[in-house]
């Protein structure tokens, strides 16, 4: 009220409240996603060994060789990823006194410590399990039943992943070693959703698997995200190394090898992540031209008119949807992409399409002339189909042609199509029936492969068109949900609004969704479609290596739960629960953006000290552990600490010291050393600094004590009819 925030009854306010200061069990653990369902107690802590040794052992079940590789991940994570210092938190006088408050609330409510033996891991599956769509990941962690040892138990090898991802949360690091609190306890977990995924653009900035790509997936494995939609191509670049797009990068160097598309697909494998790729066509192939120039409408005319500029005008260059050349490079390409991603599904793109730049060229224009005499005569003899577009929507037409035979391309690999939400249109025209002007069925088409209607499960990101997710599941199409809100390239997406997103109820629950894939036709007549899950857009525009790790982590986190755990915590609660995890991500050397005032250190490996000498800071801070200060150290401290009561790190480091190591950091400095000799003490500059302060506020209240009487005497002048300040006559001419 005043300020334009609504009116709360008492109710609500005090409900408000309670749901702030009362923390589910779930939320009282150090979990991110929050768990389905927990339980824990108060009266034992275990400590982890101090020394790296074996503490995970699987008893039974599948994939021994997958689940081994995820153990050493885990005790590496565990024993060698260690700071000096643990999570520090803002002291609130009265609220929270200390700054490991909650490490100190562990170790002072237990009334037992044992030291932790081994997580014994039993998987049920005896047989490797698919890594795809609706894939068992539930999982059930029992801890301190007995002090020392813990069970996870899993279905399939995949909830035994997660399950071992919550164990390394659970284990907390105070600083000096790794304790699991609030035991016994126990988690029974499962997700909402089973498309849990980020979408990963490299073709408008390239990232570097070793630097970006790989830890990106560490990144997603330790919030449980499911899916990489790698976005392989657009306008900008086709960074690929395919025998069609030879050309298509922005340097030979910036291009991803088979091997490299390889690696990332295993390393994914190993962290149960899918690895859906997408070729955006025929619209955003602008980069195609370069090494197939046949195959592209380029349409310069209406690139260059683009107001936001060549980068923005580039992406209304699309395939020729009418040349045999077109389908023979795309045929190529899916057969490549086929052979490097074993996921079913596969991303066509579809969005954008710009049916000016089509109509620059001359064959184009004639078939979209030759469709529009069809539907007229059709209309005029009254045999014309229903279209859910007008007449003159000619562009929807020819890309459903273009579609249609691209579909059976990638439906004679085994593939099942995602498309943008842009291709609802389009998918209207897939059922069988005649072919209109132009279309030839050849051997491209992929033989006897059937391409209909429900075939194409829908991406919605326009989410602000009212009901398009509820008209696709509606028209019988499976549903991802990569909703605008959920865009990483938005300022105005925070963490708060992506993880307050209203989130629809899945159709299918994801552990039902394995079984209705396998007959999805009938499941799509007898359901409608199933919303899968959903994603969060990482599109590079305006992200490269230098920010994708801050850009991604903390906001995909919101996401993760929210695709996970289904329902959101009070926002409060989730706040200072995304502080934790996002410190856990920076102590894996996952630089994820901060949520709150607070202080986080990442592991002393990931800081490389060739680039901390650049700024003479490595040195300054490894002079508090230097034995050659261990004299120096016990000089006393300096005056300006004594004098006004501050307390600074810096402090404690003699004058001297700093001045000599600034001076390494900057030799101009070192050029003039008598400067440091005669410069006054700091006890005398903190002194003089002061007196400038005190003239200067004096000064400053003086001339606001001014402005206010002139201002004061021109309004009572103007109330009299006789202005303080009247306007200066003009000069003769």
């Amino acid at each position: 009220m005043g300020f334009g925030r609504p009116i709360r009854s008492p109710l609500k306010l005090l409900l408000d409240m309670w749901k702030r200061s009362t923390w589910t069990a779930e939320e009282q653990l150090p979990l991110w996603p929050r768990p389905q369902a927990a339980s824990s107690g108060k009266k034992r802590t275990a400590v982890l060994p101090a020394a790296a040794r074996p503490i995970f052992l699987q008893s039974a079940g599948c994939c021994r060789e997958l689940l081994t590789s995820a153990f050493r991940r885990a005790e590496g994570t565990l024993f060698n990823l260690t700071t000096e210092l643990p999570h520090l938190r803002v002291r609130v006088p009265g609220v929270r006194e200390s700054a490991t408050a909650d490490l100190d609330s562990c170790a002072a409510g237990s009334a037992e410590t044992s030291a932790f033996g081994a997580l014994i891991v039993h998987v049920h599956n005896e047989k490797p399990s698919p890594l795809g769509l609706g894939m068992d990941e539930s999982y059930t962690l029992e801890l301190g039943v007995d002090g020392s040892d813990g069970t996870l138990t899993a279905i399939s090898e995949w909830g035994a992943l997660r399950g071992i991802e919550s164990f390394v949360q659970l284990a907390q690091w105070d600083g000096t070693r790794r304790v699991l609190c609030a035991l016994p306890l126990t988690v029974h977990d499962s997700p909402a959703y089973s498309h849990r995924g980020v979408l990963l653009d490299t073709a408008r900035h390239f990232y570097p698997l070793e630097t970006a790509v790989l830890p990106l997936l560490d990144g997603m494995a330790a919030l449980k995200l499911n899916v990489l939609h790698w976005h392989l191509s657009d306008a900008h670049s086709a960074p690929l190394g395919s025998t069609a797009l030879a050309s298509g990068a922005l340097h030979p160097s910036l291009m991803y090898s088979a091997s490299d598309m390889r690696a990332v697909v295993a390393a994914a494998f190993e962290r149960g992540i899918r690895v859906v790729p997408e070729l955006d066509m025929p619209a955003h192939t602008s980069a195609w031209a370069f090494g197939l120039p046949e195959a592209v409408v380029t349409c310069p005319k209406r690139v260059t008119a683009d107001v936001e500029g060549l980068e923005h005008g580039a992406n209304k260059a699309a395939l020729h949807p009418l040349r045999e050349a077109t389908y023979e490079a795309v045929s190529t390409l899916l057969h490549e992409l086929a052979a490097i991603f074993p996921d079913e599904y596969l991303h066509l793109g579809g969005d954008e399409v710009d049916g000016e730049c089509w109509l620059s060229d001359a064959d184009i224009r004639a078939w979209a002339s030759q469709f529009s005499e069809q539907e007229q005569q059709q209309q005029r003899t009254g045999n014309r189909r229903r279209r859910p577009f007008p007449p003159t929507e000619w562009t929807h037409a020819l890309q459903a042609q273009f579609t249609r035979r691209v579909g059976r391309l990638a439906a004679s690999m085994g593939k099942r199509v995602v498309m943008w939400d842009e291709a609802l249109e389009v998918a209207q025209l897939l059922e069988d029936g005649p072919l209109h002007a132009g279309e030839a069925q050849a051997s491209l088409d992929g033989g006897a492969a059937t391409f209909g209607r429900t075939d194409v499960t829908i991406d919605v990101w326009r989410d602000w068109i009212h009901g398009r997710r509820q008209r696709a599941l509606h028209d019988g199409h499976d549903v991802v949900w990569s909703s605008l809100k959920w865009y990483l390239d938005l300022p105005g997406n925070t963490w708060e609004a992506m993880y307050q997103v209203e989130l629809p109820a899945a159709t299918v629950p994801a552990t039902a969704m394995a079984a209705s894939s396998a007959t999805h036709t009938g499941a799509a007549q007898l359901l409608g479609g199933r919303l899968l899950g959903g994603e969060t857009s990482s599109w590079s525009e305006h992200a490269d290596p230098t920010n994708l790790m801050q850009r991604v982590l903390t906001r995909a986190a919101a996401v993760a739960e929210r695709l996970w755990s289904g329902s959101p915590s009070h926002l409060d609660v989730a706040r200072q629960r995304l502080a934790a995890v996002r410190c856990r991500l920076v102590q894996r050397g996952l630089h994820a953006e901060p949520v709150m005032p607070d202080h986080c250190e990442p592991p002393r490996w990931s800081l490389p000290r060739h680039r901390r000498d650049t700024y003479g800071t490595a040195d300054v801070a490894d002079a508090r552990h230097s034995s050659e200060l261990g004299a120096i150290d016990e000089q006393p401290a300096c005056a300006s600490s004594t004098s006004n009561g501050l307390n600074h790190g810096a402090d404690s480091i003699p004058r001297a010291h700093v001045e000599r190591l600034l001076a390494q950091a900057w030799p101009a400095r070192s050029a003039k050393p008598e400067a440091v000799e005669s410069s006054p003490s700091w006890s005398d500059s903190t002194a003089s600094t002061g007196a400038l302060t005190a003239s200067i506020l004096l000064n400053a209240l003086l001339v606001y004590a001014i402005v206010r009487l002139v201002k004061r005497v021109d309004r009572l002048s103007r109330q009299n009819g006789q202005p303080l300040t009247k306007a200066m006559p003009q000069k003769d001419e």
